[in-house]
C-alpha cells in the first residue's frame, strides 16, 4: 500500500513537473478572412459640396488679395525708386538739360546720355511730383511742351482725353508752356543730347500724345540779363 502511494506521489510530481516544462500551446492560424488587411474599411463620406465651394471661392479671394499686395508692394518700391533717383538727379541738372513725363508706349531710347526711370504710376501723379520739385529748386527754371495733337483730340478717339486735358491744365498753371506737333520736339531732345544728358519719367498713361517735354533754364539768370550783359560788353 505505501509502495502504491508512493508511486503514485512520484507519479504526480512527475506529470506535474512535465506540465510546467511544457510550452503554451500556439495561437490557432488566422484564417484569412480574419487578416487585417482584408477588413473591410469604412469608405469616406462624400465631400459636402455645399461647403466646397466657398472655401474654393475664399481660397480664391485670399489669392487675389494677396496678388494685389504684392503687385501695391512693387509699385511702392519703384515709386521711391525713382523718386530717391530723381532727387539725387534733379542737383546735378540745369540749363539745357531734359527731363520727360512720357506715357507708357515712349520708346526706350538707347543714346549715350539718356537715363529712363519707371514710375509706375500714373503721368499726372508723376507730373505734379516733378513739377513741386522743380518749383522748389533755386537753380531750374522749366519749360513745359506739350503735343499739338493732344488739343484736337476727342473721347471717340481716346477715351478720357477730355478730363485728362483739364489735369493737365491744371497742373502747369502759371508755368511757362508750349504746344509743339510731336515730331518737332524730338529735333530739340536729339540735338541737347549730343551734350546734355535727358532724363526719362516712363508712366502707366496710355493715352496718345499725353507726354510732357521739360528744358530746364537758369531760375538766376534769364535772356534779359543775357542780353543786357552782351550789349555791355560790346
Amino acid at each position: 500500500m505505501k509502495k502504491t502511494l508512493g508511486m503514485m506521489f512520484v507519479t504526480g510530481a512527475v506529470l506535474s513537473g512535465s506540465c510546467w516544462a511544457q510550452e503554451p500551446p500556439l495561437p490557432p492560424p488566422v484564417r484569412p478572412e480574419q487578416r487585417l488587411d482584408a477588413v473591410p474599411r469604412p469608405r469616406p463620406n462624400p465631400p459636402d459640396t455645399a461647403r466646397v465651394a466657398p472655401d474654393l471661392a475664399a481660397q480664391r479671394e485670399r489669392a487675389e488679395q494677396l496678388r494685389a499686395e504684392r503687385e501695391r508692394m512693387m509699385q511702392e518700391r519703384n515709386a521711391m525708386s525713382w523718386k530717391n533717383e530723381f532727387q539725387r538727379t534733379l542737383p546735378l541738372m540745369g540749363h539745357r538739360n531734359w527731363i520727360l513725363v512720357v506715357d507708357k508706349a515712349y520708346p526706350w531710347q538707347s543714346g549715350q546720355g539718356i537715363t529712363t526711370l519707371y514710375t509706375s504710376q500714373p503721368l499726372i501723379k508723376t507730373l505734379e511730383e516733378v513739377v513741386t520739385a522743380l518749383n522748389a529748386s533755386t537753380h531750374a527754371k522749366p519749360v513745359f511742351y506739350t503735343d499739338k495733337e493732344m488739343e484736337s483730340m476727342t473721347e471717340d478717339m481716346a477715351k478720357g482725353v477730355d478730363a485728362y486735358r483739364e489735369q493737365l491744365k491744371k497742373v502747369l498753371e502759371g508755368q511757362t508752356t508750349q504746344a509743339l506737333l510731336h515730331d518737332d520736339v524730338f529735333p530739340k531732345i536729339a540735338e541737347a543730347a549730343k551734350l546734355f544728358n535727358i532724363l526719362i519719367l516712363k508712366t502707366d498713361e496710355t493715352l496718345a500724345y499725353s507726354s510732357v517735354f521739360i528744358e530746364l533754364d537758369c531760375s538766376y539768370w534769364g535772356p534779359e540779363k543775357e542780353k543786357a550783359l552782351r550789349d555791355k560788353m560790346k
